[in-house]
């Protein structure tokens, strides 16, 4: 639904590399190869530029820390909270299904493709 509201733009390749861990360990085995634990998803683009989204955390008057995906290329602005934001991608993406048998190719495939992607927005963001 927050995608939807947001028109968050999810990669190809987030959709299927996601999906097609729901063999053993639900996502888990994907998230892995797409996701870099201290920085979070880095496969989803900006609804506004199609730019890959950054992450970081704004500190509050407290002193905790809000971390969030956002753009703010090209005179827009665009920002969501990572909590957010993680749980609304993980809950999409748990509702597609692969067919067991096709699990491995699709993970090594969509894996290749991430890297290249990856290569791509980089240079294309510096």
């Amino acid at each position: 639904a927050y995608a939807k509201a947001h028109n968050i733009i999810i990669t190809e390749t987030i959709i299927l590399l996601e999906s097609a861990s729901h063999k053993t360990q639900p996502m888990q085995k994907v998230i892995d190869v797409c996701k870099d634990k201290s920085r979070g998803f880095q496969v989803v683009a900006c609804p506004k530029c199609g730019k890959i989204l950054s992450g970081s955390a704004s500190r509050g008057k407290m002193g905790a820390y809000y971390p969030a995906y956002h753009c703010s290329r090209n005179g827009h602005y665009f920002r969501v909270p990572k909590p957010e934001f993680d749980k609304t991608l993980e809950d999409f993406v748990r509702t597609i299904t692969v067919k067991p048998e096709y699990v491995d190719d699709i993970i090594a495939a969509i894996a290749e493709l991430w890297r290249e992607r990856q290569a791509k927005q980089l240079e294309a963001n510096q």
